[in-house]
C-alpha cells in the first residue's frame, strides 16, 4: 500500500514539473511573450521594397553634340528643350567627340584637317567628303582637334596622330587629353596655350608591339590618375 502511494505521488511531481512552464506560474510565459511584442512570427518573412532616392539638379537648356560623321562636318548647339540648333561651326573631317572648356570647343576630328589647294593625296572620307589620306594604305594621313571660341574668336586646328577619337578634360581644365587609336598615343592640350604639350604612350613597356590603340580615355576624380582603354 505504502509503495503505491509513493509511486502515485512521484508521478504527480514530474507531471506538475512539466506543467510550471507551460502555465507560467512564475513569470516565464509573460517574460516569453513580451519578448516576442513586435517581432514577426517565426515562419513569416521579412518584405523586401525598392525604393527611388530623387534628388534635385540643374536643367541645361543648351546640348553640345558633334555632326555626323558623313557629309556634315560640323558640331551643333541644341537646346536640351527645343531641339533647335542654335550654332554650327565647320570643324575637320569626320568629328568623333567634343568638350567645353572655358568658353571653348575641343572637337576631335578622325579624318584631320580638310583638304586644302595643292594636297596631292586625297580620297573620299563620306558623301562628297574628302580627306587627306596616306598614299600606300588610302587610309587618313592625319586626326586633328579644332579649337572654337565660343565669343567669336579665330578656330583653330591642331594636328594629332590619326584617328583622333574620345577626349578627357582634366577636372581643373588645364589639359584636353586626346586619344588617337591608329598611331598608339594619347595627345596632352594645354588648353589656356592651345598646343600639344605632350604625347603619352600607353603601352605597358616600349619593347611592346604596336596595337595598344587607344580608344576611349577619362580622368579620376581627383585628376590624378588617367584611365585609358
Amino acid at each position: 500500500m505504502k509503495k503505491g502511494l509513493i509511486t502515485i505521488l512521484i508521478i504527480v511531481a514530474i507531471v506538475a514539473l512539466l506543467a510550471i512552464p507551460k502555465l507560467g506560474l512564475f513569470g516565464g510565459g509573460e517574460k516569453k511573450q513580451q519578448a516576442g511584442a513586435g517581432s514577426p512570427p517565426p515562419n513569416q518573412q521579412s518584405l523586401e521594397v525598392d525604393a527611388i532616392i530623387v534628388q534635385p539638379s540643374v536643367f541645361d537648356r543648351k546640348l553640345v553634340v558633334t555632326g555626323t560623321i558623313l557629309a556634315n562636318e560640323s558640331i551643333e548647339i541644341k537646346t536640351e528643350t527645343s531641339g533647335k540648333i542654335l550654332r554650327t561651326w565647320e570643324v575637320g573631317v569626320a568629328p568623333f567627340d567634343v568638350a567645353l572648356v572655358e568658353g571653348k570647343l575641343f572637337v576631335s576630328n578622325w579624318g584631320g584637317r580638310r583638304p586644302e589647294a595643292g594636297d596631292r593625296a586625297v580620297g573620299l572620307a563620306g558623301q562628297g567628303m574628302t580627306m587627306r589620306i596616306d598614299e600606300l594604305t588610302t587610309a587618313a594621313k592625319e586626326g586633328s582637334i579644332s579649337m572654337i571660341h565660343l565669343d567669336g574668336g579665330e578656330t583653330r586646328e591642331l594636328v594629332t596622330g590619326r584617328h583622333a577619337s574620345a577626349l578627357a578634360v582634366h577636372p581643373t581644365g588645364k589639359w584636353v587629353v586626346c586619344a588617337c587609336a591608329a598611331d598608339d598615343y594619347l595627345a596632352v592640350m594645354d588648353t589656356a596655350k592651345e598646343e600639344i604639350v605632350e604625347k603619352i604612350w600607353p603601352k605597358k613597356t616600349p619593347a611592346d608591339l604596336f596595337g595598344a590603340a587607344p580608344s576611349a580615355v577619362t580622368f579620376s576624380a581627383d585628376g590624378e590618375k588617367l584611365y585609358v582603354c
